[in-house]
């Protein structure tokens, strides 16, 4: 893990304090929170169950709404602002931030990220990059997830068939955006969670779609789902994980206390 620090500037919070007053910067661990990982039931009636689950972010933004900051708009306070686009709610005007490159390690252990600096107020929403794990991250090169930016591996049931899987993610192009976190940061003994969910709301599962013994390589062998698989069939099917695993829609920050 690398950690880059700098100075940020916070946008100022209306609440409760008057224009002369800034609000109390409050020094906030960050950790991986798996206790939405549990095994799933796909919509083609496979059984997933990870048993790894990694990636690779970096400066991580944290939001309060455009409507908080209304009365406080010195242009030295404003980080750039994350828009959310329409339908959604969680996009606004950055108020916290965790600088730097970080391994988010739900599986097989949580990870512990960083302290992040944030201010006082109703949090909104995050964002946050996904980037290549590199040695420098302490990923050595003989791991899966060196050179990509998230992994998910485990095991797939159905009937009493069973089979070991693994995912590699390259990338994506952008930030990912509006991710859910409705929270109120007014000290600092709370700790973010960063929650990766294999199930949105709805009942949506990451891996919903995806034929997994349809794709097996053979008896015994692992499936390898990842960009440059030789199978088009195989490749398809991780454009499919991959559009799923970077929306915001299975990920959530969450405000957890006494860890």
């Amino acid at each position: 893990m690398i950690r880059s620090l700098r100075s940020v500037a916070f946008v100022a919070l209306a609440l409760g304090c008057s224009a002369a007053e800034n609000p109390p910067r409050l020094r906030v661990k960050v950790a991986a929170d798996a206790s939405e990982i549990r095994a799933v039931l796909t919509d083609l009636g496979y059984e997933v169950r990870l048993t790894e689950a990694a990636a690779v972010v970096a400066d991580l933004h944290f939001l309060v709404s455009e409507t908080a900051t209304a009365r406080y708009r010195p242009a030295d306070w404003l980080l750039p602002r994350a828009h959310a686009h329409p339908g959604h709610h969680h996009g606004g005007a950055i108020a916290g931030e965790l600088a730097g490159r970080f391994v988010l390690r739900w599986l097989p252990e949580a990870s512990r990220l960083g302290e992040a600096t944030l201010l006082s107020g109703r949090y909104v929403g995050a964002s946050y990059a996904f980037v290549p794990a590199e040695e420098n991250d302490g990923v050595e090169p003989e791991d899966p997830l060196h050179g990509r930016a998230a992994l998910l591996g485990g095991r797939v049931l159905s009937d009493e068939r069973e089979l070991v899987f693994v995912v590699l993610f390259d990338p994506p192009d952008q930030r990912m955006d509006h991710v859910p976190f409705d929270a109120v940061i007014d000290d600092d003994s709370a700790v973010l969670g960063l929650r990766l969910k294999l199930e949105a709301d709805g009942g949506v599962s990451l891996f919903d779609g995806i034929d997994f013994f349809a794709l097996a390589p053979g008896a015994g062998e692992p499936l390898v789902i990842a960009s440059d698989h030789p199978d088009p069939e195989v490749r398809v099917a991780h454009q499919r994980l991959r559009s799923a695993f970077f929306h915001h829609r299975f990920h959530e920050v969450r405000a957890l206390r006494g860890r």
